[in-house]
């Protein structure tokens, strides 16, 4: 397994605070994975984003992109943030201009790119975020949602190699984290890493292929979704919730788990859920 960003005992320490925010961190995301970084907020997961994207620096430790140490050369940093996109929690933090249109092609004037390249690659863009009819309205009158998938566009609209998504699904209605999560699996089957933090540990043992679980800034545990969540003890020492459809598996039957048929009848099944307790 290659692996396509690491990081190697990683220290950080904001200047408000004397607790490190990351202390001694070292991880690595896998090349083509769709990663989850799970853990209760303040456990550096948003530290760790804003460092690979190399909008901070560690004050001791390495990052290493295909195995080379990051340059913090403004010309290599510009260039990294081309290949490495990250997406805040917030859009309000990354849109600032008028229209989705203006906002997509931002990153790619920026970078230099010639006016007709950029009209072209914004509007296939727009066609592929499903944000066409939307290109020429006022960012603020767009919904949560909307403004989520306009930042992610513009980040996708530079073409990186790596997505980084800073707790993607949070405060969106359950319609716009279903097209939230369409998208992002459209995206990773073009052959985009996609690595995202959450808390919520339902979505990442069903979208992750590979997990990360941080505390107080550094690795606690990581593997497939399948060696991270057979570590019960572990995680419920951490204050994480162990995902519904695993707590349900580990309920079920021996019998039903090796082949032989639950009840058909729903209404026998839902008294067998709420006699032992299942999903509370």
């Amino acid at each position: 397994m290659s692996m396509l960003l690491e990081a190697q005992d990683m220290m950080y320490t904001y200047p408000s605070t004397d607790r490190p925010a990351l202390n001694g961190l070292s991880l690595a995301i896998p090349t083509g994975s769709k990663t989850a970084i799970c853990g209760h907020n303040g456990c550096g997961k948003s530290t760790f984003f804003l460092h690979s994207n190399g909008i901070l620096r560690p004050q001791s430790g390495r990052l290493q992109w295909k195995g080379t140490d990051y340059s913090y050369r403004k010309a290599d940093i510009h260039a990294l943030r081309q290949r490495i996109g990250l997406v805040f929690q917030d859009p309000e933090q990354q849109l600032i201009l008028n229209t989705p249109y203006e906002d997509i092609s931002y990153g790619l004037r920026n970078a230099g790119f010639p006016e007709e390249e950029i009209r072209r690659r914004v509007e296939q863009m727009l066609v592929r975020m499903g944000l066409t009819h939307l290109a020429d309205q006022p960012i603020h009158h767009l919904s949560l949602g909307q403004k989520k998938r306009i930042t992610l566009a513009g980040i996708l609209v530079l073409e990186p190699e790596l997505i980084l998504l800073d707790e993607p699904t949070a405060y969106l209605d359950p319609k716009s984290e279903v097209q939230l999560l369409e998208q992002l699996d459209r995206i990773h089957a073009q052959g985009v890493t996609i690595a995202m933090s959450t808390h919520d540990m339902n979505l990442v043992y069903t979208w992750a292929d590979w997990v990360i679980v941080m505390d107080q800034g550094r690795v606690v545990l990581s593997g497939t979704p399948l060696d991270v969540f057979q570590q019960t003890d572990t995680l419920m020492t951490l204050g994480l919730r162990i995902p519904m459809l695993y707590d349900l598996w580990l309920a079920l039957p021996e019998s039903w788990r090796n082949g032989a048929a639950p009840p058909r009848d729903m209404e026998a099944f839902k008294a067998w859920v709420s006699t032992h307790h299942i999903l509370q």
